[in-house]
């Protein structure tokens, strides 16, 4: 009876090992998880971080006159067209590249999401 004794003891520390092991390895991945989950948000951070500089500080040309001067001579009229021509040019890049900003920015913010919850879920797991 006593050897019967030892070798269900062994099994049972057999399991409690195993159960130890799976719990390290749980406890691993989820901490791998939030590390990648914060690289993730530091990445959706930046790139939130370019639209929101893209939209409220855009710098646009600064020697151009805004306004046409009152009775401009033809060489004042060419002048404040080339000013013109540079502003449309600076806001045509703004209207390109702002879209691709806030896509960038909605892409690295669906993948932070996506990671917390999968996150969430392996730190439920232990």
């Amino acid at each position: 009876r006593a050897r019967d004794d030892f070798a269900s003891c062994d099994v049972f520390l057999a399991e409690i090992s195993g159960a130890a092991n799976i719990t390290q390895l749980q406890e691993s991945s989820h901490s791998q998880c939030r590390t990648r989950e914060q690289n993730l948000n530091v990445n959706k951070k930046n790139k939130c971080d370019l639209v929101r500089f893209a939209a409220t500080v855009p710098e646009p040309p600064h020697t151009c006159e805004t306004s046409p001067p009152l009775n401009p001579s033809a060489e004042e009229l060419s002048e404040f067209m080339g000013d013109m021509q540079e502003w449309m040019q600076w806001a045509e890049a703004q209207n390109e590249s702002l879209p691709e900003k806030v896509a960038l920015c909605e892409d690295a913010t669906e993948s932070h999401a996506e990671h917390v919850e999968k996150c969430n879920g392996l730190q439920s797991e232990y």
